[in-house]
């Protein structure tokens, strides 16, 4: 059972990014048509994989399951404030879904965290399964952007769009647009997360590998190269930025240590020269797509989704129930106040500490900020794997502070509730008497 449950686990975290689905049923048709993945009832398949690994864990791990001392009875109450939640939600049966879901990525949490902690699963082997996932997403990513448009894998999650369908993201660079890439996931900046996720995990293997690896190492430089590549396809201006402040820490942290002080030196090799590389090749593309223009639609609309986000926090502080945010500030015309009045750009709080302080109250972002406390609260500059580990959740974190996929998409909030397991079950490991 232990070799099974390992095995489900590496599968689960390489599958994270495929969005296998099924539709059931459209739960907010007002929102979003031709059943929009914020709006409507699926079932997906890495939610059955999780089901299935969370019921042979809780068969495993038995009472150890549910351990965890203070962090534990902070999930415990982050849990009960979000069922609470449903009391004052608009739409009931949409809270109920999204809760659902949110519980499924809760039980998962406690299962990285038991695997790790138990030491049922190790690290590098899921940095190893991330580093390859994200580097498929890559070479999926990648060919998008060759093609200019998605290339047959729906099967495997990827939306079925060109360049010129309707509502996708695209660029445009001197009045020629071009479709960014969004691999198997439902956005590009989804994409871009997870490939930052990825290039960290592969980061962490080639500090780690033994000095002898070669073949692993000369593997981890190509998946990063691979990487970066994809991310420049993705056009995220978030992503960029996140990255390169993610290479600039893992740097200052190489540096800083004694013994990654020559790895350092060799990484930073890798990243000069694939960004060399790609700046040559693609700087026409990457140029007009750095810095931001004044009116840009992108960055208004997010000042206008944080101010309803905020003017729901003032007008309802209990909360307006986990998943009913946009329901609410459209039923009070907040969209229209702020000159959307198209039902489109009726889109959830691009921030997700606003955008759980809307849903969940302030005592809701209070609990949430603390389990986040949690998480860190171990990380030392001995422990690598902690490190690399805080730098791979803080991205996630970072993401958060411009996106609302980590709290409200079903592929973001998987993400985003696997790290913090990984974080969690880090510390306990950590912190058992040697």
């Amino acid at each position: 059972m232990r070799t099974t449950l390992r095995t489900l686990l590496l599968f689960f975290i390489f599958a994270l990014p495929f969005g296998t689905k099924k539709f059931v049923s459209a739960l907010l048709p007002r929102f979003f048509e031709n059943a929009r993945e914020f709006s409507s009832f699926f079932i997906y398949g890495t939610d059955v994989l999780a089901l299935l690994i969370i019921g042979i864990a809780l068969f495993y791990f038995g009472r150890e399951f549910f351990r965890g001392g203070a962090g534990m009875k902070w999930l415990i109450t982050f849990f009960a404030l979000t069922l609470f939640s449903l009391l004052f939600t608009m739409n009931f049966r949409y809270g109920t879904y999204v809760l659902c879901e949110l519980v499924i990525a809760l039980l998962l949490a406690l299962t990285v965290k038991g695997a790790l902690s138990k030491e049922v699963a190790g690290f590098h082997s899921i940095c190893v399964a991330l580093g390859f996932s994200a580097f498929i997403q890559a070479v999926i990513a990648i060919l998008q952007f060759y093609y200019q448009k998605s290339i047959g894998l729906w099967f495997l999650g990827e939306p079925v769009a060109d360049v010129a369908t309707k509502g996708v993201a695209r660029v445009t660079i001197d009045g020629v647009s071009y479709l960014r890439s969004f691999g198997t996931l439902p956005h590009a900046n989804i994409l871009a997360a997870f490939l930052v996720l990825g290039f960290i995990a592969l980061a962490y293997t080639y500090f780690t590998v033994a000095p002898g690896a070669k073949g692993s190492r000369i593997a981890s430089v190509l998946g990063m190269a691979t990487i970066l590549c994809g991310l420049v396809f993705t056009f995220s201006r978030s992503g960029w930025l996140i990255a390169g402040l993610s290479i600039f820490t893992v740097l200052a942290y190489g540096f800083t240590k004694h013994e990654f002080r020559r790895v350092a030196l060799r990484f930073l090799g890798v990243v000069a020269v694939s960004g060399a590389l790609l700046a040559y090749f693609f700087g026409w593309a990457i140029a007009p797509r750095v810095g931001f223009v004044k009116g840009e639609a992108s960055v208004d609309h997010r000042v206008f989704y944080n101010e309803i986000g905020i003017t729901l926090i003032k007008s309802h502080p209990l909360d307006v129930g986990i998943g009913n945010q946009v329901i609410t500030a459209d039923a009070n015309e907040l969209y229209v106040e702020k000159g959307l009045p198209q039902i489109w750009l009726a889109q959830p709080v691009h921030n997700i500490y606003i955008l759980i302080a809307s849903e969940l109250g302030i005592l809701g972002i209070i609990v949430f900020l603390v389990l986040l406390f949690y998480a860190f609260r171990a990380v030392r500059f001995k422990y690598p794997k902690l490190v690399f580990a805080g730098i791979m959740f803080a991205s996630l974190l970072a993401f958060g502070l411009v996106d609302h996929f980590p709290w409200d998409l079903h592929a973001g909030r998987l993400m985003f509730w696997v790290m913090f397991g990984i974080m969690v079950g880090l510390s306990a490991e950590h912190s058992r008497p040697s």
